[in-house]
């Protein structure tokens, strides 16, 4: 019996900075990511595509952005699928260069398992 560790998945691999804050919350059906914009560290830029990632571990689906938010914006919310109350998710999130092909690491944020009254009817 094989298994994945999700803490050890990398969805991205690149030297761009990530910022030391990010984080999750579910309210009302959907996910909110955000973070503390540190584009005055290194490569990092105020312009920097965020790409999120929830990974619904019981039904092998993904949820994803990928030019939707900037760095600056400090947030980005993806709708949560009624279907997946009581699913266990797996969260990700990293940065992508728009001005170049250089993306950062990605970051596991944890796991989160939706209750079904967080979701919307």
């Amino acid at each position: 019996n094989f298994v994945i560790d999700f803490t050890k998945v990398v969805l991205a691999s690149g030297n761009l900075p990530m910022p030391s804050d990010a984080s999750f919350l579910l309210e009302n059906g959907v996910m909110t990511f955000t973070w503390t914009d540190n584009s005055v560290v290194g490569d990092a830029r105020t312009f920097d595509y965020a790409m999120p990632l929830i990974y619904n571990k019981d039904k092998g689906e993904a949820i994803f952005s990928t030019v939707s938010a900037t760095r600056a914006e400090e947030t980005i919310a993806l709708p949560v699928s009624i279907d997946w109350a009581g699913d266990e998710l797996e969260m990700y999130l990293a940065f992508a260069a728009t001005d170049s092909n250089k993306m950062s690491n990605s970051e596991y944020l944890g796991s989160f398992v939706i209750p079904a009254p967080e979701l919307p009817v």
